[in-house]
């Protein structure tokens, strides 16, 4: 005859599988949906960001903003019918726990790609991504930055980010934490590019890149940059393979915001002679330049001031 009493670990399972179930769903139920999504605002204007999303939910695990929205604050002196920054749209972000390193593990999903990786830690924050088949010419990236490309991106961060800043709290002030200081960070950034080609577009915030581009294969891609407390180095900047050859050597200063990191870049390239002969004027305007002294056949400039709005001489 069989045993009617039920195995004590199929009690145990049923019961946890049970809270599981139920914890799960009195979190997506009572979740506070706008306080977290003010609580993300709020830390990012602080920052000097403005971001914003359609919509915030929990899932199992963790959360999941959709349609979200990130851009430069509008500086304050700005006038009150000047237009607003275009953000970068990002279809949805995904936030859970992560335990290497102790914090949140994110993965996007954006320009037909990934961006996977983890932020966290105790005294500094450890920051690593992964970009794995971003589409330029995908989503909003020709609004954002004015050019028009095609081609695929790939690439790794890795960055430890000491905190900086903070007081002690007293009577009269509470205490205010210390935040992560980009502009100390050390570890590495590389990038590598297949088929990109620019097809035109214009940066109007550059003045030297707001004339327009004509269309210019630019091939393969390949760059790495290595930090030490904020100290950049370039320790490979190239691109081939296209109507254009490019090497770069030079250092980057970041600062607590990327855009104002501070560049100090020598650029060499040359144009192929189909592409010469195809840009006309441009390519006339191009072999003006400064010769490298090392091989007549490059040209070269220089790259400096902040890199979001750099200069060219």
């Amino acid at each position: 005859m069989p045993d009617s009493r039920t195995a004590t670990w199929k009690l145990v399972l049923g019961y946890t599988a049970f809270a599981l179930v139920a914890f799960a769903l009195f979190f997506a139920w009572t979740f506070p949906s706008e306080a977290a999504r003010d609580r993300v605002s709020l830390e990012a204007a602080a920052r000097g960001y403005d971001v914003r999303m359609s919509r915030l939910a929990p899932g199992l695990f963790g959360l999941t903003a959709a349609d979200v929205e990130v851009r430069p604050k509008r500086p304050d002196n700005a006038p009150d019918d000047a237009p607003e920054p275009e953000p970068l749209k990002i279809d949805s972000i995904a936030l859970r726990p992560s335990l290497f390193p102790l914090g949140v593990h994110v993965r996007a999903s954006a320009f037909n790609g990934v961006i996977d990786g983890a932020a966290g830690g105790l005294g500094t924050v450890r920051v690593k991504l992964d970009l794995d088949g971003l589409d330029l010419s995908a989503g909003n990236l020709k609004a954002f930055s004015g050019l028009d490309m095609s081609g695929t991106l790939n690439g790794s961060v890795d960055l430890i980010i000491p905190k900086s800043g903070g007081t002690a709290g007293t009577a009269a002030r509470p205490e205010v934490p210390a935040q992560p200081d980009l502009g100390q960070a050390s570890g590495t950034l590389t990038l590598t590019g297949k088929d990109i080609v620019l097809n035109g577009g214009a940066i109007e915030s550059i003045p030297a890149l707001s004339g327009g581009f004509p269309k210019i294969a630019l091939g393969e891609l390949n760059a790495k940059l290595t930090f030490d407390k904020g100290a950049g180095k370039v320790e490979a900047l190239e691109v081939k393979g296209g109507d254009v050859t490019l090497e770069g050597t030079g250092t980057i200063r970041l600062a607590r915001r990327w855009d104002y990191a501070d560049t100090n870049v020598d650029l060499k390239f040359k144009v192929s002679d189909e592409a010469r002969a195809r840009l006309g004027m441009v390519a006339a305007g191009l072999s003006m330049l400064k010769a490298d002294p090392k091989d007549p056949s490059y040209r070269v400039v220089k790259m400096t001031g902040y890199l979001g709005r750099p200069n060219f001489r």
